[in-house]
């Protein structure tokens, strides 16, 4: 998709069905985090450092406070921690 992400998303939602795995870069992830459309955030932590990447969030997300329901670290040294979102903004 190169647009109308918002409105695919909201649309995609109110169908029946599991969850949306979005695997997106930083633009993508902030318009829908914007847009009140990410209910959990799964960040994986790799124990190797690298002198660039993707961002997990490009321009000017609104801020949210995050609750973490999980965590796992693999013995591969990989940590996941799964987040929900706080959907009410600046709380």
């Amino acid at each position: 998709m190169t647009e109308g992400h918002v409105k695919f998303v909201e649309k995609l939602k109110q169908e029946n069905g599991g969850g949306i795995w979005l695997v997106g870069g930083g633009h993508i992830n902030t318009l829908l985090f914007n847009a009140d459309l990410i209910d959990e955030i799964r960040l994986f932590i790799m124990p190797i450092v690298i002198p660039g990447g993707i961002e997990i969030f490009e321009g000017l997300p609104d801020e949210r406070h995050l609750l973490l329901k999980d965590k796992t670290a693999y013995s591969s040294g990989v940590v996941e921690l799964i987040y929900e979102v706080n959907k009410n903004k600046n709380k």
